[in-house]
């Protein structure tokens, strides 16, 4: 639940869905999920998020969006998807060019994926989102777990690799 993630959460409020679920390592980052929309928050440190999703839906998710880069997420994203003909997986997360894509052809019944580019946006979209941050429709401020200075720039790098912030900001 970093920036992209809690994006993602906060377009699929705003898209009207009924039930969002936001999973990630670390349950400190419930409240910001929750704050964008999540309706539900699975700690993937104590609990299978796939049992999880099933228990849930009770079929799986119509949805999935994986927004890390992870082999794994991928995988797990994947199967926590309904095998209905419908679900569909968008892959966000940047995934580096050596890793490839960890599916077997039975993992894919009744599943679609797609994969975009950092969430697919057009540059004529961006003066769009930024009416609707000014309208109030879109919700930056719970994104924004840490703001330090520019002399502080190393140990924003380090939460960031630690999973321990949503989204530094620097103050200069």
């Amino acid at each position: 639940m970093g920036g992209v993630g809690l994006s993602t959460v906060q377009g699929a409020r705003m898209a009207g869905a009924a039930t969002i679920i936001a999973v990630d390592l670390n349950p400190a980052k419930e409240s910001s999920a929750r704050a964008m929309g999540a309706t539900h928050f699975i700690d993937a440190s104590s609990a299978d998020p796939v049992a999880q999703v099933h228990a849930i839906t009770g079929i799986g998710a119509d949805y999935a969006f994986e927004c890390v880069g992870s082999e794994r997420v991928f995988q797990q994203a994947l199967a926590a998807l309904s095998m209905g003909g419908w679900a569909r997986l968008t892959t966000v997360g940047l995934v580096p060019d050596d890793v490839p894509v960890p599916v077997k052809w039975s993992e894919m019944t009744g599943r679609n994926w797609q994969h975009c580019l950092m969430g697919g946006a057009k540059r004529q979209d961006v003066a769009r989102y930024v009416d609707w941050f000014v309208e109030g429709r879109i919700d930056l401020s719970a994104m924004i777990s840490h703001e330090i200075t520019l002399d502080r720039i190393n140990e924003g790098f380090d939460l960031m690799r630690a999973g321990q912030t949503n989204r530094v900001v620097i103050r200069y």
